[in-house]
């Protein structure tokens, strides 16, 4: 028998157009003064973010029908990670932070985590509000390192990189500690999106 026991949980879904339409509305509304405290000081990789700008934009902002949408997902991914176990598992989700990446033509990210920042907070995640073609992907590396030195020793080819391609109107949502870059863009628009941390506090009935 062959089994995988170090799988990672990556959640992907794309928000119905109507649910959508509101979270558009709510993050347009957000857009408008978050572009006043956005600059790019804080990676110096022409992403203007309002990271440590803002504690929580969704919250700042009322962004309630974004916030609704996180809080299904995060139960969705949730019963995922525990549907091996037997026993019943309750869970409370806190949004931690929540802030603006405004990627300009040209603009990328280097490999990060979002483990520990600030809190304790167990997932990670971004909405996908603007994705011109060709403006980058999120890619998740591999937490095996040893899958990265097997390729640099041998050079046998195991992928050590996942790309996913977003589209307008999405949400991800993977482990904090789970390693992710972006994409160059490589329109002549800008990417934006808004990533968030959240804390989970498992209650075990038994």
């Amino acid at each position: 028998m062959i089994d995988g026991f170090f799988s990672i949980p990556i959640l992907y879904e794309v928000i119905p157009k109507e649910r959508n339409t509101l979270i558009t509305q709510e993050t347009e509304r957000a857009l408008i003064e978050e572009r006043k405290v956005a600059n790019n000081d804080v990676w110096n990789n022409e992403i203007d973010t309002t990271f440590h700008k803002t504690e929580s934009a969704i919250t700042k902002y009322g962004m309630s029908e974004l916030n609704n949408v996180l809080t299904e997902l995060t139960g969705k991914m949730i019963k995922a990670m525990t549907s091996q176990y037997e026993k019943t598992i309750e869970y409370d989700g806190t949004l931690q932070h929540s802030w603006f990446n405004i990627g300009q033509p040209g603009s990328f990210q280097f490999d990060h985590f979002h483990h520990g920042w600030e809190g304790h907070n167990a997932l990670s995640g971004v909405y996908y509000y603007k994705v011109p073609k060709g403006s980058g992907a999120i890619m998740f590396k591999s937490p095996i390192e040893q899958l990265t030195l097997c390729n640099k020793l041998w050079d046998i080819g195991i992928q050590t990189y996942f790309d996913l391609v977003p589209s307008e109107g999405s949400v991800v949502i993977f482990p904090s500690f789970l390693k992710h870059k972006v994409g160059l863009n490589q329109s002549n628009e800008e990417r934006i999106s808004l990533s968030f941390n959240i804390a989970l506090n498992i209650i075990d009935k038994e």
